[in-house]
This record gives structure tokens, sequence and C-alpha cells, in this order.
């Protein structure tokens, strides 16, 4: 109990912080998309509008002049909605 020690409410203490195993300390795969963030996705389909739609850890980005099957880096400009994302291309890696 010592570790907990300096925190007013040991209840309320982000325990992953604390543990030895990998699993338990955040890899990464729960951290969610922020505005100005770069990743790199694979367009998988095109709305009606035809922007591009690309999901990335279960959220969906659209992306402006971006055609199907095409690899691409982007970076996040604003957030749409709970877990939508809207896009620009930085950089084309595969062309159709």
């Amino acid at each position: 109990m010592t570790r907990y020690r300096k925190y007013r409410n040991p209840y309320q203490v982000d325990v992953s912080r604390f543990s030895i195993y990998s699993i338990y300390k955040g890899r990464g795969e729960g951290r969610t998309l922020s505005v100005g963030d770069e990743v790199l996705v694979k367009v998988t389909e095109v709305d009606r509008e035809g922007k591009g739609v690309a999901y990335f850890r279960g959220a969906k980005i659209v992306i402006p002049r971006a055609m199907a099957n095409e690899r691409v880096r982007v970076r996040i400009i604003r957030k749409l909605g709970s877990n939508e994302y809207l896009a620009s291309v930085v950089e084309r890696l595969d062309e159709v």
C-alpha cells in the first residue's frame, strides 16, 4: 500500500501504471485520435458525396479527395461526431 500513500483516494488511481504485465500497460490500442494526429490508413469505401472513408482503431475517418483502395497518410483536422473524424491527405503511398 506504500505506492498509493501519496494519493488521497487510492481507489481512483490508474493502477495500470503500476502493473508489471505488458497486457495492462497501455500499448496504444485504446488511444483515441485527436486533432493534429497523422495516421496511415487504407481507404475502404467512398460515401455519397465522393469522399473517401477509412477506419482506424474503430474510428471512422472521412477523407476528401481520396479514392477507394488507396493507402494514404492523413492528418486529422476536425472531430465530426463521437467516433468520426475529418482528415486531409498528407501523402499518397499507393495509387489505384
